[in-house]
């Protein structure tokens, strides 16, 4: 009964659905670079090309005009990675990796890459942000685990910058031409003279409340244990609107804070719509008028008008981020490296693309939700999924009633005693006559015990049952993990195969493209599933071949 109404809601939904605006607004795909599945970093030449470039932890990669990537550059310390690249409009052409071994900078026009910072200790060379400023191109700014530096002739020398904290990981670094913003540990610093600072935001660990102290020239305490990074760090990003401090977002442990004075006062943005409060990456995008923020296991948009976070996972198998980047181009476009690799999502929906409505024929919308019918529904699936990886609480039942039933077994416990000695006696003789040892017969001994006993109060509480509770509270966490991301697969191999019906035919290579995807999907189900899904379609495409018109590549043809 649910599933007709389900059925019968969709096919009133698509009839009013825009195919264009569901394309654009899903997650795509395009040529991938090398190492796809292991990309930490993502970052925009500032340069007129403007095009993206990668990193995996040895290696970056440069996407091409031509759509092709080709790496660039690869460190060369076998113990060192790569945390992050930054690039900015002071210097076009040049990428600046920061890793665990110092930083580098790679010049674009000449194809040179030159190391530009190495720290005398290792958390000196451990990088986590970078700077310019925009007054003075060659004015540079560098935090690392345990500090920050400076340098003045554009990183041929540096120094530690001794008028701020010292012995903390220095996350943010961010200038305008007016202020300088640097994020160390749990609070944020603005400095508008970049000799003397302010903390205008703190918060701490144990409170959800925050702080503008208005602390002055700080100065480092020498007593002060230098943490490794990431032990210490709260703050992950900071957005400057309009190249300046008129409004300030903040992306934190804590949620995301946002101020409208220049950092005089914050306040959190509302949390609905995320699953987690810890934001890692934060981008704002000035034509789509959002926020998109990238947390442990996904990414969301936050309207600024709407006010509330919305979960953009559309496209994406695996949607944990680890790194995001707008290009503000004529289509604006935003774009992020996940487990799923390099993709791009259109930040224009519909009704700016210029593309008209597409509807299928009755008859294909007919044989779409005959399909729908008869696929297995999201609850068969997980229940394959449960029993596939033997997680059901029947086990963990059985052991409870097991470790009560085994206080009526007694312990039982026997032993045997069985030893020989030797019986020696010494007749002492005179001051004439010598000492004399009598052997008497050996002394031999045998003995039995048998023990039984029972502990009742085993019965009523039975000291395994608490490594019986660990382990199910293990299995629980495990199954809902698996439950989350086959619920996850399912629905976005429904949204694929909704996005192929309704979207307006084209060329041939992108129908192929999202037929191998929708496969892709498909073995993902089957692989949590011991095949179920692959074997269940198989029996419903040999009883209604006519599904298979819903995927046929004349429906290419025909549009031309």
């Amino acid at each position: 009964m649910v599933r007709s109404i389900l059925i019968s809601f969709l096919g009133i939904f698509l009839l009013w659905f825009s195919p264009s605006a569901y394309s654009l607004e899903a997650w795509q795909r395009p040529v991938q670079p090398p190492e796809s599945s292991q990309l930490f970093s993502i970052e925009l030449l500032r340069d007129n090309t403007r095009l993206p470039v990668t990193a995996s932890r040895r290696s970056i990669y440069e996407k091409l005009p031509d759509g092709i990537w080709r790496e660039r550059w690869q460190i060369q310390n076998p113990s060192a990675s790569i945390r992050k690249l930054v690039s900015f409009s002071a210097t076009p052409y040049s990428l600046f990796a920061l890793t665990t071994d110092g930083a580098y900078m790679g010049d674009f026009k000449s194809g040179t890459w030159s190391k530009i910072f190495n720290g005398k200790t290792n958390t000196d060379k451990n990088v986590l942000s970078f700077g310019i400023n925009p007054a003075n191109p060659n004015h540079w700014f560098l935090g690392t685990a345990s500090g920050l530096f400076e340098s003045d002739n554009a990183g041929k020398t540096w120094f530690r910058f001794t008028r701020f904290i010292k012995n903390k990981p220095v996350s943010v670094i961010r200038l305008s031409r007016h202020e300088m913003f640097v994020a160390a540990g749990d609070r944020l610093f603005r400095s508008t003279d970049m000799s003397s600072f302010e903390t205008v935001f703190s918060f701490y660990p144990s409170s959800s409340g925050f702080e503008n102290t208005g602390d002055q020239n700080l100065i480092t305490d020498e007593n002060e244990e230098t943490l490794p990074a990431g032990a210490d760090i709260f703050i992950h990003e900071l957005i400057l609107r309009d190249n300046g401090c008129s409004r300030l977002w903040l992306a934190t442990e804590k949620g995301v804070f946002e101020s409208s004075d220049c950092a005089g006062t914050w306040q959190t943005l509302p949390s609905n719509g995320l699953r987690e409060i810890a934001v890692h990456y934060l981008v704002f995008s000035e034509k789509a008028a959002a926020l998109f923020a990238g947390t442990t296991n996904s990414i969301y948009r936050f309207s600024l008008t709407e006010r509330r976070w919305q979960e953009v996972y559309q496209g994406l198998s695996h949607p944990r981020p680890y790194g995001l980047t707008i290009t503000e181009a004529d289509d604006p476009a935003l774009l992020a490296v996940t487990d799923d690799g390099f993709v791009v999502r259109s930040l224009l929906a519909g009704e700016l693309s210029g593309h008209p409505q597409w509807l299928p024929s009755p008859k294909r919308v007919d044989l779409f939700k005959a399909l729908i019918n008869l696929e297995p529904s999201v609850r068969q699936v997980q229940q394959r999924v449960i029993r596939y990886g033997n997680l059901t609480n029947a086990k963990i039942n059985r052991w409870h009633a097991a470790s009560r039933l085994s206080a009526l077994l007694p312990d039982l416990s026997f032993g045997r005693d069985f030893s020989r000695s030797n019986n020696t006696d010494l007749d002492r003789g005179s001051t004439s006559t010598p000492d004399v040892y009598i052997n008497g017969p050996d002394d031999v001994n045998h003995g039995w015990d048998f023990d039984v006993s029972w502990d009742l109060g085993d019965f009523i509480w039975s000291s395994s049952q608490t490594s019986i509770d660990n382990r199910e509270k293990l299995m629980v966490d495990f199954r809902n993990d698996l439950l989350s991301e086959v619920t996850r697969i399912y629905f976005e191999r429904r949204r694929l195969q909704t996005e192929m019906l309704f979207t307006e035919p084209s060329e041939e290579y992108t129908h192929y493209e999202k037929l191998i995807r929708l496969e892709e999907l498909t073995a993902l189900l089957d692989a949590m599933t011991n095949g179920f899904f692959s074997k269940h379609m198989e029996k419903v495409y040999l009883q209604h071949p006519e599904l298979e018109q819903l995927w046929a590549s004349q429906n290419v043809a025909k549009k031309r």
